[in-house]
This record gives structure tokens, sequence and C-alpha cells, in this order.
């Protein structure tokens, strides 16, 4: 199955390092198949802010309904671990997840988790679990 995997930021700051990649715009990127730097704009714009650190589930929600995700959000009990509750996920179907202030997305089409902690390394990496 060919997912799609947005690249690393192409933007530099004003002395050519590489800007960061932050989680909450890459799942968006990741699920709605644009670029980075469309789904970090976008959340931008929502936010009002100069950055995208930090984005809320309500931020990430508004971002994917701009870029035409339709989806359900689902809050769950506090201190739910991840073991606990990938058992629980429908088959078939794509999740943005927030955990510990991280957020990364889960296919259960395929059991894969793409994250972007790994992008200085291998851009786009797909994890199996």
């Amino acid at each position: 199955m060919d997912k799609f995997k947005p690249n690393h930021r192409e933007i530099t700051d004003w002395i050519g390092n590489q800007r960061i990649t932050w989680c909450g715009p890459y799942s968006v990127a990741t699920v709605a198949g644009c670029s980075y730097e469309r789904a970090y704009q976008t959340l931008k714009l929502i936010r009002g802010k100069r950055h995208c650190k930090g984005v809320s589930n309500a931020n990430i929600a508004s971002a994917c309904k701009k870029l035409g995700i339709k989806g359900k959000w689902k809050k769950l009990e506090k201190r739910t671990k991840l073991a606990n509750f990938l058992p629980t996920l429908e088959d078939g179907k794509v999740y943005i997840v927030q955990i510990t202030k991280h957020v990364l997305v889960i296919d259960t089409r395929d059991r894969t988790t793409i994250d972007n902690q790994y992008l200085p390394l291998m851009p786009g990496t797909v994890f199996i679990y």
C-alpha cells in the first residue's frame, strides 16, 4: 500500500538552519495528503500565532476540516495507555492520535504508525507496530 509521506520543511531560519518539522502539522499533512508547509500554514492561520508548536486537538480538527478531511473526534479518559488504546481501534481507518504532547498517525489498514520524529534520519519513515 502506498502511503503519502510529507517531506521535511524546506524553509530555513535567518542563519540558514533548517526549520523544525512539528508533529501536529506533519500528522495533518499525512492524513490530508498535502505538503507539510500547507498544513503548517493552515494551522498557523487557525491558531493566530507565528508558529505551530503545541497545537491542540481542536486546532488539528479545524485544520483537517479546512483541508477537506471529514472525521470523528473522540476524547479518551485520562491516562489511557497507548497499548490499551490500540486494540480498541477499528480496522480500515486512519487515526490522528495525541499522546503525551506528541501527535502521530496510526493506520489500521496495514497496522503502521507514521511519526515525524525520525525525519532527520529517514524522511517519512513508516513503523509497524
